[in-house]
């Protein structure tokens, strides 16, 4: 199982001086709250993809950017014909299984749900602002008509001529390890990650 809660370090630990995942480790609850008391002070700002756009907008006025410096490309979309439907007792077993999972997401849900309450009128016309801009910026880098295969069995739609030439486009369609690479070495330019640079390659989908 793809655990988030354990890419953010809980039922983590160190064993003989090594970090060690512990998957085999059963986490209880009074150890995943406190260390999601200890999450709500190390990050002001957690975005809930069910509202995405809602985040952001928080974040931008906590950052004072622009809309451009948050928009975003819908890359890849599963081409799997396999039913999305799963039995109640299913999805018990999972709650029970990714407990640590399902208690990051309602506390930092609820806490998003919290502050967007207390926001008015002029704050929600920034969320529609920001997706009108971002879906003329989709428009302008993507073939919405059109899906060609991805990565990981997935499709994706392919960039448009102008979003080729486009370096905000492309490079939000670019691969994940190129992104990380580029920004680790925008991070230390001076380190000895040269070579990670010389291979960083931005993503040119073609059109034909």
């Amino acid at each position: 199982l793809n655990r988030q809660s354990q890419d953010l370090g809980m039922g983590v630990i160190k064993k003989n001086g090594k970090v060690t995942s512990t998957s085999n480790y059963q986490i209880t609850e009074e150890e995943v709250e406190r260390y999601l008391d200890k999450m709500e002070k190390w990050f002001p700002h957690i975005f809930v993809l069910d509202k995405l756009d809602e985040s952001l907008m928080l974040f931008k006025e906590d950052m004072c950017w622009g809309y451009e410096d948050l928009f975003y490309l819908g890359r890849m979309k599963s081409n799997s014909k396999r039913s999305k439907d799963i039995s109640d007792e299913t999805r018990a077993r999972l709650r029970r299984a990714l407990l640590p999972d399902v208690r990051l997401y309602e506390r930092f849900q609820a806490r998003l749900e919290k502050r967007l309450a207390e926001k008015g009128p002029e704050f929600w016309q920034t969320v529609e602002e920001f997706r009108a801009r971002k879906k003329e910026f989709e428009e302008k880098c993507l073939q919405m008509d059109r899906w060609v295969p991805a990565s990981y069995g997935c499709i994706e739609h392919p960039l448009t001529p102008e979003g080729i030439k486009d370096m905000h486009c492309s490079t939000l369609m670019a691969p994940d390890t190129g992104l990380t690479d580029l920004v680790s070495f925008l991070q230390d330019p001076d380190k000895d990650n040269r070579a990670r640079k010389t291979n960083y390659n931005l993503k040119q989908t073609t059109t034909l």
